[in-house]
């Protein structure tokens, strides 16, 4: 039998954090003395304390690691629930570093820009048309041409063009 710092040694945590998991009931001492209520620990709950350790390391809660040490969730589920988690936030942080990179960007040459909103938009079609097309040239009737085709298409977007 270990005591609890022994114990917390031999497992990598601090004491603390076996009081902690004990109060919570996640992970109790193998013996408690009644007069010295000293707590003991068996080597063989290392591999109980390994799994609670290896559920907090990505990043389960301990009422959520308390309902599957003691039976009462699926493991596979929770696990599943948590990749989900995890990759909703690995997004959140990609489109902050993408934010920061522009902004970055932006001010490398010392320069003061104004902010940039990047936002993602859903797919729509679009029309274009060479403007070597248009007859001689000219930008505005390639324009009105363009926008006849579509309308005549009956593709008209919801917004003007």
């Amino acid at each position: 039998m270990f005591t609890v710092g022994q114990f917390a040694d031999l497992a990598g945590v601090s004491a603390k954090i076996l009081r902690t998991y004990d109060a919570a009931g996640l992970f109790s001492p193998a013996w408690v003395d009644r007069w010295s209520s000293y707590r003991y620990y068996s080597p063989a709950q290392l591999p109980e304390l390994r799994r609670i350790l290896a559920l907090r390391d990505v990043g389960m809660g301990l009422a959520e690691i308390g309902e599957l040490v003691r039976g009462g969730a699926d493991l596979r589920s929770a696990l599943d629930r948590r990749r989900c988690e995890l990759e909703r936030d690995r997004r959140e942080v990609e489109r902050r570093l993408a934010a920061l990179d522009i902004r970055v960007a932006l001010g490398s040459d010392g320069s003061v820009e104004p902010d940039v909103v990047v936002r993602r938009i859903p797919l729509e079609p679009v029309a274009t048309m060479p403007i070597g097309l248009a007859p001689g040239g000219d930008v505005g009737e390639a324009f009105y041409e363009l926008e006849s085709y579509v309308r005549d298409a009956n593709a008209r977007a919801h917004r003007p063009p």
